[in-house]
């Protein structure tokens, strides 16, 4: 009853269900396919329940993934997407030492920057774009042809002092 007369429209979207642990329906977010103005919709069925797509299928004992986008954890082995930049939100579901945080790829973005830094200080284990990476995410990696994006990850996932390097570099490029 509290999205009657609030989700408007008939753009095709993509849905996208989110599950608890439990496999219980907790929220659906609404891509839009084509350029609508509205690229997002998002409907919230338990309004406690944690919004993070593909926490029900995920192996808790391997690397778990994190991106803001679900499109973006598709093309990840065993990864989960929180839907938005927050990807510390993690933190109240699953273990810090089996996460590696998977930024969108925005190193001018200074709200990114300080939530990364943030996550650096925390000690988790993130990646940092290489430089010959020009696209903003996974899924326009994945679109302009980019091969190997899991390799290119686990071959950019740093942690402690080693992080806090590379990240200085990046956000200054």
């Amino acid at each position: 009853a509290k999205y009657k007369d609030r989700v408007l429209g008939s753009d095709p979207r993509l849905v996208i269900p989110f599950y608890d642990l439990e496999d219980n329906l907790v929220a659906v977010n609404c891509r839009a396919i084509n350029d609508c103005r509205l690229r997002y919709i998002t409907v919230k069925i338990d309004d406690n329940a944690p919004m993070i797509y593909n926490l029900n299928k995920i192996d808790r004992n391997r690397t778990i993934y994190v991106t803001e986008g679900p499109i973006d954890s598709m093309f990840l082995d065993n990864s989960v997407a929180v839907g938005s930049s927050d990807l510390n939100a993690i933190s109240k579901v699953l273990d810090r030492d089996k996460v590696v945080l998977v930024f969108d790829n925005q190193p001018r973005n200074q709200q990114l920057i300080d939530i990364m830094s943030t996550a650096a200080s925390q000690q988790y284990k993130m990646v940092i774009w290489p430089s010959s990476i020009l696209q903003k995410d996974i899924n326009e990696m994945v679109e302009s042809g980019v091969d190997n994006i899991q390799h290119i990850i686990d071959n950019n996932t740093l942690h402690g002092l080693a992080l806090s390097v590379r990240l200085n570099q990046w956000k200054k490029v």
